[in-house]
């Protein structure tokens, strides 16, 4: 049991409130009665009465922030880095494909390569605003689910399935970085899985 108050007061031990006939080991932080052992509630190393009690538990409850799942805490942070990650290389894709798209060329073999500079500049810039539209939306999920709000888990689950999706094409290309990107969409799913129950 905690420390207790001192149960002397001006030289005389005080006396429990509710039972008059036992002395008191402390007294109540609350409402300062005298209170017995029967009568004391211990919370946090603090004595209070049985009447204070619940005054003090609401007030502990009010304070108290919610837990969040540990799962949901990872899966939040992952969402924060990969939709960082995600907006500079998109930046990065735009600002290539625009560069190219803007390329002078005077020569003559200029004309023969331009329409497929031209197309891939396009591609660029098209596959640079599809991932910062999943990035954002990744940050936002992130956000969303840092405060353990359901919302945050369907907004997470729908950007990762827009971001297998979206990657199925480029597997021939670079089989390595597209399935580690699919893998880690799944695991995102599956954390956020394990974590619903604990979303508001």
């Amino acid at each position: 049991m905690a420390t207790f108050l001192s149960r002397e007061v001006g030289g005389v031990f005080v006396k429990c409130y509710a039972h008059p006939e036992k002395e008191a080991v402390g007294v109540c932080r609350e409402c300062g009665k005298g209170i017995c052992e029967a009568c004391a509630v211990e919370v946090s190393g603090r004595l209070y009465c049985r009447a204070c009690i619940g005054k003090v538990k609401v007030e502990e409850r009010r304070v108290a922030k919610p837990e969040r799942a540990t799962v949901i805490t990872v899966a939040s942070i992952l969402f924060f880095v990969f939709g960082a990650l995600g907006i500079a290389s998109s930046i990065l894709l735009i600002s290539l494909g625009t560069l190219l798209s803007s390329l002078p060329g005077t020569h003559p073999l200029w004309s023969m390569v331009r329409g497929w500079l031209s197309l891939s500049a396009s591609i660029l810039i098209i596959i640079g605003l599809v991932s910062l539209l999943t990035s954002v939306l990744d940050i936002v999920a992130g956000y969303w689910l840092w405060r353990s709000l359901k919302v945050g888990g369907v907004l997470g689950i729908i950007s990762c399935a827009l971001g297998i999706f979206l990657s199925m094409p480029f597997v021939a290309l670079d089989v390595v970085s597209t399935s580690i990107g699919i893998i880690i969409n799944i695991a995102l799913i599956v954390l956020i899985a394990v974590g619903w129950n604990t979303l508001k």
